[in-house]
């Protein structure tokens, strides 16, 4: 453990009360970005991103929640210089228009691509009733979600398991069955048992702003076995230019564990990175974080152990400060330059604090 100076632990307050002043509203009482966490499988799947944890300790329940994005702000942080001589280069601008035109035309390209099984007459969501939207599970959506419900009717001695294992094997391209070709899960109530298995898009194929997953459902119908495949995709917030960072000199580390088991613990690490090599891969890392988008609640298994990480890059034009957390539910960073919140929460963000030398493991 590091001791803190008096400078270092009042820059360290300031910066803390500045990027979560907001949180005075008690409406929003406890808020906080976490990362999209994967929907539990097999049982009932939640399409979208999460946008709440529940924290438990001790018999006790915390709600996280993410609150929306924060918008680019015209006065107090100084974006970089610019573009030109200045290192890592900055990606691409990006806005949400844009990020939205490309995550619609996603949507539709693979809606309109699906594998299809042999024989099947795709129909309305009227002649596969069971398979409507008051009887699966429904995707919580938010303003950043968008989706695509298509139904098909297979005839014949096909049993619907057959059928959602024959989806499981087929993914379309740049997919792949969460839990394999065994991936298969399900759910009845007694009288109508639905098979149901989700497909994830390969880290390799995602969106440039955001990503997609499937879900598929097939059940028994009186004309047949009903197939329901649902296209979700989530498109990411654009960040605004003060959240990227340009010409860093150093970068310092101090990363803070709590484990929550019979009795609470936490340590502390501090380091600062000052390689010119490792210093602007991370910073090229960081600049490619996307933001992340708001979304609704989701469960959440106890937490017994989580990370906060406050990295601090010096640049030429000033601090830039990231704050992150980190648990089984996913992790997140908020911007602030200047003291002053920028952008989005980002997401993605483990091969960055890699880079840095940042591995969370439970007990370390």
């Amino acid at each position: 453990m590091t001791p803190l100076t008096d400078d270092e632990l009042g820059s360290l307050l300031t910066e803390t009360f500045t990027a979560h002043e907001h949180l005075a509203d008690p409406d929003r009482a406890v808020a906080f970005a976490a990362s999209p966490a994967p929907p539990r499988h097999p049982g009932r799947s939640l399409l979208v991103a999460a946008a709440a944890v529940a924290l438990v300790v001790g018999g006790t329940s915390y709600l996280l929640v993410r609150g929306d994005s924060a918008s680019p702000i015209t006065n107090g942080p100084r974006p970089p210089a610019s573009t030109d001589g200045h290192q890592p280069p900055l990606p691409p601008a990006e806005t949400d228009a844009g990020n939205l035109e490309a995550a619609t035309q996603a949507n539709h390209q693979i809606a309109g691509d699906l594998p299809v099984f042999a024989g099947a007459r795709q129909v309305g969501v009227f002649r596969v009733p069971d398979l409507g939207d008051g009887r699966v599970s429904q995707p919580l959506v938010g303003d950043h979600t968008l989706l695509q419900t298509r139904f098909w009717l297979i005839r014949g001695g096909v049993t619907s398991s057959e059928v959602a294992q024959w989806y499981a094997a087929h993914p379309p391209r740049g997919f792949h069955t969460r839990g394999g070709p065994d991936g298969v899960g399900g759910e009845g109530d007694g009288t109508t048992w639905v098979d149901e298995l989700t497909w994830d898009q390969a880290l390799g194929e995602r969106l440039p702003a955001g990503g997609t997953s499937i879900a598929v459902y097939s059940t028994r119908t009186s004309g047949g076995v009903g197939v329901r495949v649902t296209v979700s995709t989530t498109w990411a917030p654009a960040r605004p230019l003060a959240s990227f960072v340009q010409d860093v000199s150093s970068i310092d580390v101090r990363t803070t564990h709590t484990h929550y088991g019979r009795h609470v613990s936490t340590t502390h690490r501090s380091f600062v990175v000052t390689s010119p090599g490792d210093v602007l891969k991370a910073a090229t890392l960081f600049d490619h974080l996307p933001g992340a988008a708001p979304g609704p609640p989701h469960s959440c298994p106890a937490i017994r152990d989580t990370w906060t990480d406050r990295i601090v890059f010096h640049t030429a034009t000033g601090d830039v400060v990231g704050i992150g957390t980190s648990s089984v539910c996913g992790s997140g960073i908020r911007v602030s330059r200047d003291g002053h919140q920028v952008g989005p929460a980002l997401t993605g963000t483990a091969g960055f604090l890699r880079q840095l030398g940042v591995r969370h493991q439970p007990g370390g």
